[in-house]
Formats: structure tokens, sequence, C-alpha cells
């Protein structure tokens, strides 16, 4: 069972409820918060692993402002819909994904599993790079068999890497550890510095053989405490240094003064430099560097959560770690001894793979795109490979490493899509504006008044809807980023639609459609934004007259109901598919028998009134019968009440 920490960061008690029941049904420790400021408050007090957040909360900023002191945090944004360019934004500045209100408890806990797994992975591909420069750092190590100049080469690494003040590397002589070689560490306190195992900071994790990081006077037990004021430490590093499950030793870095303290990176460094330095260690002291490599390689093998396959010179799998069978679906004991290209397809193992360009050549080849075949389908991967070599120079096998990119690649083909319908949506008025301002340049014969006033006509038309697509497209992009600054004022409802209406009165009548409003007498007044309510009102009555039969009839109806106010819109006009419902909310989505009609539109309306209404705390639902019209319903807070005397 997961036992991972969760901070739940939603205004709406309902959804933070089903958040956290979910959750810790699964195992997870989640504690949870109704605004940002709480939510910072408990980021500080409590370490957590993962952040869900809800952006109407200002989510982008509560999530930057919690990874300044917890930067290693996973980021899940919740949207009341699937908004493009929002979700792009949050993955860029750092989400790992996000759920869409209504979500049910299955899709919230796949999807929050699916973060948490994402970033062991993105952790361990670090980690597995962080190895690269370690791995030259080890051949030192080997190559050295004087056991002095080792531990000399240890600590000045270990110091140097993490700008420790102080380095020291102990190891055991029977229940003792004793320094054997030190940096910044005075000469009197080397050489009589004795910490018997489970005694002291170092005894302590000698005894325990856990790595330990202390910071800010942190500490496990009195007695730990204690020895860092004596030492005036600041903060400490101090890793075991295991060989064969055996403690033979322990690597203390520390930091004194102000000065910033360690981090979890460097605890993982050094506690990678503490495995490479034990098993150098171990060689000197007894001359096995073939056994001590291979265990090396067998734990970052079984270890790392990047995908990591081993083929033998015949290309069949000798190896396949957890990693790798999380990424494919595939079951380790069900691939060893296939061929890689049964297993991954022809652009992993076959005749013109990577995998024979590295046999071709002998060389390593650099991480590169590729496609894989697995049982969870075929998934775009990043893949490099090794080749092995034995003692003698030969090659016996090639090690695979890969990374799922998937996801990312997904959002980078949605990113071009919408830069695709923009390109499209302002190349067809700006033909048309171009068309027909060089006719009229070219001075027409017989100056033809009623044809230019048509060209003109045209050119104004086409002109408005590239007005109507940038004012859209702007007003969307401040929603979404969060900059639109609200200003709330007291406003009649039935005042905004009669102002609708008027300006919507040429238009109804030219399709000979009649306008009428239904508002409850003794409304109150709303707390909202006057902007952000005309674009909900314009866009929703709008689109009723745009979409209903010549003749036909739109209604606007205001009721108060508890504390809400409901706003519904309804046409006698085409109606919509049900096909189409759950995506008129898409930026850009048109119905299909709109567009073949030849009724013009972006696509944005529609957006545009749901980011208005839930901007205020709202809702927008729509019902729609085809031939018979459509409601759309807004469910809008009235909010504060206004004395009017």
């Amino acid at each position: 069972m997961a036992q991972e920490r969760i901070l739940v960061v939603d205004s709406d008690s309902g959804v933070l409820e089903l958040c956290l029941r979910s959750l810790r049904a699964e195992g997870y420790v989640v504690e949870g918060a109704t605004s940002g400021h709480q939510a910072i408050e408990i980021a500080r007090r409590e370490q957590f692993d993962l952040l869900l957040v809800d952006i109407m909360l200002n989510g982008l900023e509560v999530y930057q402002a919690i990874k300044e002191f917890t930067p290693e945090i996973v980021g899940v944004i919740i949207t009341g819909s699937e908004r493009t360019e929002e979700i792009i934004k949050a993955l860029q500045l750092g989400f790992d994904d996000f759920v869409v209100k209504p979500f049910t408890p299955d899709w919230l806990s796949s999807t929050v599993a699916k973060a948490l797994n994402k970033r062991r992975l993105e952790r361990e591909n670090v980690r597995l790079w962080t190895l690269m420069p370690l791995f030259e750092l080890s051949k030192d190590f080997l190559a050295t068999l004087d056991l002095n100049s080792l531990l000399d080469q240890i600590v000045q690494t270990g110091l140097q890497e993490t700008k420790a003040d102080r380095a020291s590397l102990m190891l055991l002589e029977g229940q003792e550890l004793v320094v054997k070689a030190s940096v910044g560490l005075p000469s009197e306190i080397a050489a009589a510095a004795r910490d018997k195992v489970g005694q002291g900071i170092a005894g302590w994790v000698a005894g325990r053989g856990e790595p330990l990081l202390l910071a800010d006077g942190a500490s496990l037990n009195p007695q730990i405490r204690e020895a860092m004021t004596r030492e005036e430490i600041a903060s400490a590093l101090c890793v075991p240094l295991v060989v064969k499950d055996k403690v033979v030793g322990v690597l203390n870095l520390s930091k004194l003064g102000e000065g910033p303290a360690f981090t979890q990176g460097d605890l993982e460094f050094v506690s990678i430099l503490g495995g490479e330095a034990a098993i150098a260690i171990e060689k000197a002291r007894l001359y096995q560097e073939a056994i001590e490599e291979k265990r090396k390689t067998e734990t970052i093998l079984e270890e790392t959560f990047n995908g990591i396959v081993v083929v033998d010179s015949d290309m069949r799998i000798t190896a396949f770690n957890p990693g790798a069978e999380t990424i494919t679906g595939y079951v380790s004991k069900n691939v060893l001894g296939r061929r890689l290209s049964e297993v991954f397809g022809p652009e992993v193992g076959g005749d013109d793979s990577l995998l024979q360009k590295a046999a071709s050549t002998g060389e390593r080849v650099a991480p590169q795109e590729v496609v894989i075949s697995g049982k969870l389908g075929a998934r775009d991967a990043l893949l490099g490979i090794t080749p092995l070599y034995d003692s003698g120079g030969k090659v016996f096998g090639y090690l695979l490493s890969f990374a799922d990119i998937t996801h990312l690649k997904e959002v980078d083909r949605l990113k071009s899509n919408i830069v695709a319908n923009v390109s499209h949506e302002l190349r067809a008025p700006l033909a048309s504006i171009k068309a027909y301002t060089e006719l009229l340049l070219d001075e027409l014969e017989g100056d033809d008044r009623d044809l230019r006033q048509r060209f003109l006509k045209v050119i104004d038309q086409e002109t408005d809807r590239l007005t109507e697509l940038l004012g859209g497209l702007l007003d969307l992009s401040r929603l979404e980023a969060g900059q639109f600054v609200m200003k709330k004022e007291p406003l009649q409802v039935g005042e905004m639609v009669a102002d609708t209406f008027g300006l919507f009165d040429i238009q109804a009548q030219e399709s000979k459609i009649s306008l009428h409003a239904d508002i409850q007498p003794d409304l109150p007044p709303i707390m909202a934004d006057r902007e952000l309510v005309n674009v909900l009102i314009k866009n929703l009555v709008g689109n009723a007259i745009k979409f209903s039969n010549e003749g036909g009839r739109v209604d606007v109806v205001a009721r108060e109901e508890g504390a809400n106010l409901i706003l519904s819109v309804i046409d006698q006009g085409m109606g919509i598919p049900p096909d189409d419902l759950p995506h008129i909310f898409e930026k850009f989505y048109r119905v299909w028998s709109t567009t073949e009609s030849g009724i013009k539109g972006v696509g944005l309306g529609l957006v545009l009134a749901k980011e208005a209404a839930e901007a205020h705390g709202g809702q927008i639902e729509v019902e729609s019968e085809l031939g018979v019209g459509s409601r759309f319903i807004v469910t809008l807070p009235i909010g504060e009440q206004v004395d009017e005397q």
C-alpha cells in the first residue's frame, strides 16, 4: 500500500471530501486545505510528496510557492474543463498531470498514481545520468590499489562535489569507527576521533546502515543534536559504506555557519559516491574487482525506475528491469531469452535499428526518439544503447536504457494542433480581405457603386471576423493565465440582458428572430465583473441567434434560486447532436452540421462563456435536441447583498 503524503487544495467542500476519501482509501496520507494561503502554511510545517490543487485557487502560484521550499514535490492540477492552453502552461510550470471536474475516484487515483510514478521515473533517470561521471571516478578508484591514496581521493571528491566545509572517511575496526582520511578537519580531532557503532552521528549511521541528512539543526535524537552542537555543524551528510550488506565504514560531510544546507540531491549523489567508494575499498583490500563490478551493475539494473534491458550478442534479452516492465507492460520472466525485435519491434531491434548501429560501430549510441512496442501498446521513448565489454575487450552484449516520453509527445502534438487551427482561422478572412481589396484597387469600369458597396461589406464582415477571433483569443488567454483582474460591482442582470438585445437587434430582425426576456421582477443584483458578465451573455445570445431558424425565437430567463442566479438562454434552432455535446466547450470545436450549413464562427464563444462563469465560481450546462433547439443554463453565485438606498 502506498505511503506517499498528499496535500489536496480545493474550496469546494464536496470535491475536497471526495479527494480525501478516495486517496486515503488507496493508502495515501492525505491532508486538505480550502485556500492557497492555508495550503502554503501547511506545506511549510509538513513534508508532502504531491500537491493536488484547483486551478481556480491560483493553483499555479500556490504550486510555485510551495516548490520554493519543497522543490521535489509532484504537482497535479484540478481544472473545470479541458482547456488546452491552461493545461499546457501548468505542465510547462512543472505540473505532472491534471484531472478535469467532474472526475471519478478511479480517475483521480489513476492520475495521482501515474504522476507519482512519473516523478519516480524522472528521479531515477536523473540518478542514472548522475552515475555517468561517477563511472569515470570509479575507474580511478578501482585503478588505485593503495588504500590511503584511494581514501584521500574519495573525501576530496565528496568535498568538492557537495561544496562541504569538512569531509572525513571512517573505517570500521572491530566495533569502532576510526578516521582514515579527512579534509578540513583539524588534525588533532581527526587523530582522536573514535565512534563506537550506535554512538555519535557516524556510529548511528553505521549501526543502522542508513544514510542521514541533517539540516537547520534537525536531529533524530538528543545524542545527535548534542554532537552537532559540540562540533558546530549546521548541516551534515553521513552515508554508510556498505559491501555485501556489511558496513565497512562511513563517509561524513559537514557544513559550518549559515550557508546553504545539504539537499536531497546532495544525499543522492553522496549515497552513490559512497557505494562506488565501498566497492573500490573492498577491491583494494581483497583485489576482487570482477565480483564488485558485477554487484554494482546488478544493483543499478534492479533499482532504477528507468527502463533497462540487457541483450547478448545474439540480440536475445538477458535482463529486463522493473522500469522496463512498468513502461511496456511485459513481465520479465515472459521476455527473457526472446529476441529483442520480437518484443520491442523492428525500430529497436530490427536490421536498420539503433541496436544494429551500435553493433556495427561498437560505440555508444546517444539517446534518440523511437517508437517501442509493448503489451500496453506503442510508446514514444528516448532510447540510448551502450555496448558491454568483457575483460578481453570483446563485446558480449548491449545495455538499452529508455524513458517513456509518450505523454510529452502528446502535449507537443496538441500544441501544434492549436497553432494550426489559429493559423487557419486567420488565413481565411485575410484572404477574403486581400482579394476584395485588390478588386477595388483595380478601379472597376463603370464605377459600379452597388458592386463596390458589396465588396466593402465583405471586407467589413471579414474584418469583424478577425476582430472577434483576436479579441476572443486575447480574453481567453488572460482568463486562463490568471491575468484577468476581476472588478466586482452590483449588476442588474435585467439591464444587461436588455443592452445585449439592443446590440443584436438588427441581426435578429434580418433573420426575423424575436427576442424575449423573462426576468424575475424582484431579482437582486449580483456581485460580479461587468466585462465578464457581458462576455457571457453576449456569446450565449449571439450563438442562439446565429443557430436559430428564420422566424424563430430566443428567450432569456433569469431566476433566483437559493444563493444563486439561474440564467437560461433558449433557442428554437437546429440543436446539437449528442456526440458533439461533450466537446462544445473545447477551443475551436465546431459542430459538423453548422460548418456544412455555412454558419460562420471560430469556436471560442462557448469557451469564453464557460471561462466567465467559472471565474465567478459558477458553471454552465447545456440541454439540446436535434431539430428542436438548445438551452444553456448558467449558475452564478449572487454574492453579497447590496443596499440600494
